[in-house]
């Protein structure tokens, strides 16, 4: 009898099926447990209590001269288990006493354990475990070798049993023997970095300038290449100078309304303007060759802007979108097709 509970739950009770072996639990290798809940294996009637957010990997390995029979209660079958412990569960593991070999003969038996998958071979051949059999027949004091070969989703941890360590394993079947072999799944690969294969590119930097009787911005620059060079406080009010990165030379120029304010914002393609004069604004999007594309509707009341990476404009603040009504504190985001999304 297996008896597992989570913390602060009752326990029960529950017969134990004749038979003897051992009975072990874990997760990744046998005896473990996640979540830091102690290990353990027990060859009776045991319990254990677990954390209830643990899964615990139960396997049941039967002693030589006999089989495991399967799984009663909360598991069936006769593969390793998983149990998740949000609540409490009885358990039965069976065995059964394995019809001796012939006179003069020892049974040799592998048993899988962990969770990862392979195979293992004897020489003398008879074993091929999972695949056709794993347990042979051979005369008594026959030296029987066995190799583990991991899948390649999983990694050889060691035997159990008769032998030990993570090598060959070399036994002389004077009596029966068993032997387990523990495969772990391998964990999956590490994503690649976001930004792998990314470099810069071959371009070298390019220094552009305009002649301006007013105040210089920060300059601007599209995805395409498209430079943007602000003045601000001209009597055109902001003025953008639409220069190909490429060449240096100015494609276009543009303006707001004459001594009104706002400046322009960079888009993928192409630049954005916020015209301000007084309390009423405007965004007006501009292409790459500084032709006029779209602009939103007449904006009242105080608003602050920016740009997204991915292209359009967020405006916040208090405004509204007639003059005669209140304004009210709203965030609207604008692309670059003049489509709007209240926020």
């Amino acid at each position: 009898m297996l008896i597992l509970a989570s913390p602060l739950s009752t326990f029960s009770e529950v017969s134990t099926k004749s038979g003897r072996g051992l009975v072990s639990c874990g997760t990744v290798q046998v005896a473990e447990v996640s979540f830091g809940s102690p290990a353990f294996s027990c060859r009776s009637d045991c319990q254990q209590t677990i954390d209830a957010t643990a899964t615990v990997r139960l396997v049941a390995i039967p002693d030589a001269g006999w089989n495991f029979d399967g799984w009663q209660g909360a598991c069936s079958g006769t593969a390793a288990c998983d149990v998740a412990m949000g609540a409490d569960h009885d358990l039965v593991a069976a065995f059964s006493v394995s019809p001796p070999p012939p006179p003069g003969n020892a049974r040799v038996t592998v048993t899988f354990v962990g969770n990862g998958s392979g195979r293992v071979t004897s020489s003398p051949g008879g074993i091929d475990c999972p695949s056709t059999t794993c347990s042979m027949t051979v005369r008594t004091n026959t030296a029987v070798s066995l190799s583990a070969q991991p899948d390649s989703s999983s990694s050889f941890v060691g035997w159990g049993g008769t032998c030990s360590g993570n090598g060959g394993c070399s036994v002389t079947a004077s009596s029966d023997l068993n032997v387990s072999a523990n495969f772990a799944a391998s964990a999956p690969p590490a994503p690649p970095p976001q930004c792998v294969g990314l470099s810069p590119g071959s371009q070298a930097p390019q220094a552009v300038s305009i002649y301006s009787p007013a105040a210089c911005a920060p300059g601007l620059g599209d995805a395409t290449g498209t430079l943007g060079l602000q003045a601000l406080n001209s009597p055109r009010g902001v003025t953008l100078h639409i220069v190909d990165g490429s060449t240096q030379q100015q494609k276009s120029f543009t303006s707001n309304w004459d001594n009104a304010g706002g400046s322009f914002t960079q888009q993928p393609s192409g630049f954005t303007g916020v015209m301000k004069y007084a309390d009423v604004s405007s965004l007006h999007y501009f292409n790459r060759d500084g032709s006029y594309v779209s602009a939103s509707w007449a904006i009242y009341g105080k608003l602050a802007f920016m740009a997204s990476p991915a292209g359009g404009v967020l405006l916040a603040g208090d405004f509204s979108w007639y003059s005669d009504a209140p304004r009210r504190h709203q965030a609207w985001f604008f692309g670059r097709n003049r489509g709007a999304t209240c926020l």
